[in-house]
């Protein structure tokens, strides 16, 4: 994709894409870094997203979607900031604490242990996984089988569990 696909995809989309992500803020300044964010993720796997299908729309929602929450989970977890009025740091119990460092770990050992596995599971399972995309619509992207996004889904889920298995319950 050419820097000129890309503005005139920016100029069919950011529009559909804005209002579509009005329904989760109404803070314009909020909204158009969304819509960036979701069009630098679109560069960002432009060779892997097939521009011409039928599914470069619901691409861009489900990603719109995922930018979305992923930014609202911050914004939630920016609520444990310093309190001026209050002059003091919100008090947690220790057992808060304990889970914050664990979940931590967790998520550090998760990125950590992605990065091995190979890169084509590795695309295929964060297009299922943080996009939010079905087999078919990864598929019909990577021009691939169905069957075959499962064994790379399986291949990925394999590593992911035996290197994480200290962490389950």
């Amino acid at each position: 994709m050419t820097a000129k696909e890309f503005e005139a995809l920016y100029d069919i989309y950011a529009r559909p894409v804005a209002r579509f992500l009005a329904y989760y803020t109404q803070d314009v300044g909020q909204l158009e870094d969304w819509v960036q964010l979701v069009f630098l993720r679109l560069w960002k796997y432009r060779e892997s997203v097939d521009l011409e299908g039928a599914y470069l729309k619901t691409y861009l929602l489900k990603t719109a979607r995922n930018v979305a929450i992923r930014e609202l989970e911050k914004d939630k977890s920016s609520l444990f900031l310093y309190k001026p009025d209050m002059g003091e740091y919100p008090s947690t119990d220790d057992e808060e604490v304990s889970k914050s460092v664990k979940d931590d770990l967790v998520l550090e050992k998760y990125q950590n242990t992605l990065k091995e596995v190979p890169f084509r599971s590795q695309e295929v399972y964060r297009l299922s996984r943080e996009e939010g995309l079905t087999y078919q619509e990864i598929a019909d992207m990577l021009q691939i089988s169905p069957r075959t996004v499962e064994v790379h889904i399986r291949k990925a889920l394999k590593i992911l569990r035996q290197e994480l298995k200290e962490f389950q319950h």
